[in-house]
């Protein structure tokens, strides 16, 4: 009936939160280290992309590096940006997998 305070955690249901922090060279897309299995989890608003700590904005067709798509090829989950990266930025990524 009642489960006790943290009785499930995040690793029991197989959902963690994973962030990556890169510093971009003058490249389009990027792969996330832990491939996202779950489409559910592969939507905007679980994968969030930040440059230079602003957040980028998710677009199923990107047009400008601070546009970014989602993508998975059954073996890497990729985002990709409407442009390429200014060399030097930091690209910062936090998603669910």
């Amino acid at each position: 009936d009642k489960l006790a305070d943290n009785a499930v955690s995040l690793e029991k249901m197989a959902v963690l939160c994973k962030y990556e922090e890169v510093t971009a060279s003058s490249t389009g897309s990027h792969n996330l280290a832990t491939r996202v299995t779950d489409s559910a989890f592969r939507v905007a608003g679980n994968i969030k992309a930040y440059l230079n700590g602003q957040r980028l904005s998710y677009k199923a067709s990107p047009s400008s590096y601070d546009e970014y798509s989602i993508s998975d090829n059954g073996s890497a989950t990729s985002i990709t940006f409407g442009a390429n990266l200014p060399d030097g930025s930091l690209l910062q990524v936090e998603y669910m997998c």
